[in-house]
C-alpha cells in the first residue's frame, strides 16, 4: 500500500518524484489513499495531476470524486467545468455541495463574474444555415468568454431542476441568463459576377430559470469576392468573416444590456 504521509514522501514534497508518486497513488486499491492523493494534488498545486484527477471524478467513492472536483478547481482547470457540473446531476448531497464549492472557486479565479450565461442554438430552417450554426455558436461562445462579468454555463441548467438551479445560482452569487443564438438569414451564392455571403444573427436574452424574454439583439454582415467560382477555402473565409461580424454586433448589444441591467 502507498502511504502519502510517510517521512520519505514528505521530504520529497514539491519535487518531480513526489508528483509522480502522488499520481500513482490515485490508482491505489485503497480509496483512502486515492482520497489523500486527490486532496494533496490540489493543495500542493501539482498541475500534472489534472488528467488523473478528472478520471477520479468517476471514482466509485463519492468522497474521492468530491475531493477531485475541488482540487481541479484549486488548480484553476476551467476546462473541467462540464465534468464537475455532471456530478450535480447525480443528486447526491455530498457531490452537489462539492461541485458548487469547486465551481464557485473557478468563478473567483475568473474575477468574480456577475452572470452565468447559457447558450442554446435555434435550429435553422435552411440546410445551408444548419451547416454553419455550430460555427456561429462557437464564435458567440468565445466572445462571451472574453468578458470578465460572464461565466459561460457548462450545462448547469440541464442537470438541475428550476428550483435547484435557483438555489445553485444564489450559492454562486450569479444571475442566470439564457441566450438563444439564431441565424435568421444566411445566403451564399453568385451575384453580379461575385461570390457573396450575407448573414443576420439574432440573440434572444432570457432569464435562465423561468425563461422570460428580456432583450433581443441583432447583427448583420456581408462579404464578397470577385468571380463566381470561388474555391472552398475562399468561401469558408467569407462565411467566417460574415459570422464574426454579425455575431460581434449582436454580442456587443447584449453586453451593453447586461452591464446596465438591474437584478
Amino acid at each position: 500500500m502507498f502511504f502519502l504521509f510517510g517521512p520519505e514522501l514528505a521530504a520529497e514534497a514539491g519535487g518531480r518524484s513526489y508528483a509522480k508518486r502522488l499520481i500513482r497513488a490515485m490508482s491505489d486499491p485503497s480509496f483512502k489513499v486515492r482520497l489523500q492523493a486527490a486532496i494533496l494534488a490540489g493543495k500542493k498545486g501539482i498541475t500534472e495531476a489534472a488528467g488523473p484527477l478528472r478520471r477520479l471524478l468517476r471514482d466509485e467513492k463519492h468522497v474521492v470524486r468530491a475531493a477531485a472536483a475541488y482540487s481541479l478547481a484549486r488548480l484553476g482547470r476551467q476546462d473541467a467545468r462540464a465534468d464537475i457540473v455532471r456530478l450535480m446531476g447525480e443528486g447526491d448531497v455530498l457531490l452537489v455541495k462539492a461541485a458548487e464549492k469547486a465551481l464557485s472557486l473557478l468563478d473567483r479565479k475568473l474575477g468574480d463574474p456577475v452572470y452565468l450565461v447559457a447558450l442554446e442554438p435555434v435550429r435553422p430552417k435552411s440546410r445551408r444555415a444548419k451547416g454553419v450554426i455550430g460555427e456561429l455558436l462557437r464564435i458567440v461562445d468565445g466572445k462571451f468568454r472574453q468578458n470578465r462579468a460572464i461565466v459561460v454555463s457548462a450545462g448547469e441548467h440541464r442537470v438541475l431542476s428550476a428550483e435547484r438551479l435557483r438555489r445553485h445560482l444564489s450559492h454562486r452569487r450569479l444571475e442566470g441568463m439564457l441566450v438563444k443564438v439564431k441565424l435568421s438569414r444566411f445566403e451564399l451564392g453568385p451575384r453580379d459576377g461575385n461570390t457573396v455571403v450575407d448573414g443576420n444573427v439574432e440573440l434572444l436574452v432570457m432569464t435562465l430559470v423561468n425563461k422570460r424574454l428580456e432583450f433581443s439583439a441583432g447583427g448583420e454582415a456581408n462579404a464578397w469576392i470577385e468571380g463566381e467560382d470561388a474555391s472552398e477555402s475562399e468561401t469558408g473565409e467569407l462565411v467566417k468573416s460574415v459570422l464574426e461580424g454579425a455575431a460581434q454586433a449582436a454580442v456587443e448589444q447584449v453586453l451593453q444590456y447586461l452591464a446596465h441591467r438591474e437584478p
